[in-house]
């Protein structure tokens, strides 16, 4: 009940419109293009402005217990990037008004709603808003299956497929499809449906080429991989990061 009344308070002095200019700004790195990976984090944390209380911000790979394009590699350096340019001005904004809400005693459940924005404004890919039950209950079943894990001393399984292998995922139990693997090649794997069920990174990872350095170390990591539809997704990343790079030095 007192969630739902400092849900109201806060909606009507000013969340309505962080979380609008949050989604206003989403919607324009969707029309940049260039900004496209940032602009999902956008939605996420007006998501979270407009409602914050009895909300936590987590990982996706803690909640649905699988890795995507947002909570691996490619998600870090989404949000070192993000970081740099937007995030930490942010992270100290909310601080301050969180700083400043606390002085005044009545307002201090509104600052901790701030340094919880906060939180989220500093490294927002690869994050979820829930309910906080849930959160809890996803790290309680994360904490349960690292213990049992440490106990068991379990090992990743692996797969071969034409001399290159694979991490086979704990919630599969079949092997890669002799089409995959013909399709493992740079001009064929964009066409592969869920390539990161066979190892490899989500279909999306071509928006990276966008941005021809971070596409291009990205592609690299993919070619000294030894997953095959990596292997294939790195060189198809690096080649559209250098198409990208000709027509921007063109112009």
């Amino acid at each position: 009940m007192l969630g739902l009344v400092g849900n109201i308070i806060w909606f009507i002095c000013g969340g309505i419109l962080l979380g609008l200019g949050w989604w206003f700004f989403g919607i324009l790195m969707y029309v940049l293009i260039f900004t496209i990976p940032w602009a999902k984090s956008c939605f996420v944390i007006g998501q979270f402005c407009f409602f914050p209380f009895g909300k936590e911000l987590i990982s996706r790979k803690k909640l649905t217990q699988n890795d995507d394009i947002g909570t691996g590699g490619l998600g870090l350096i989404g949000n070192i990037v993000w970081v740099i340019f937007a995030g930490i001005w942010l992270f100290i904004g909310h601080v301050v008004s969180g700083i400043v809400c606390c002085f005044t005693l009545i307002g201090i459940p509104f600052g901790i709603q701030h340094f919880k924005i906060a939180g989220a404004c500093f490294a927002p890919i690869g994050m979820r808003v829930v309910d906080k039950g849930v959160a809890k209950e996803a790290i309680k079943a994360n904490a349960k299956e690292e213990f049992e894990n440490i106990r068991n001393k379990k090992k990743p399984s692996k797969i071969q497929g034409q001399n290159k292998t694979y991490s086979k995922p704990s919630h599969l139990g079949f092997s890669m499809p002799a089409d995959i693997q013909k399709m493992a090649t740079f001009w064929k794997a964009h066409l592969i449906k869920n390539p990161e069920y066979y190892g490899g990174w989500v279909k999306y990872i071509y928006w990276w080429g966008l941005i021809p350095f971070i596409g291009i170390i990205i592609g690299i990591g993919g070619l000294i991989n030894n997953n095959i539809i990596k292997n294939a997704q790195g060189k198809g990343l690096i080649f559209i990061s250098l198409l990208v790079s000709l027509w921007i030095l063109n112009k």
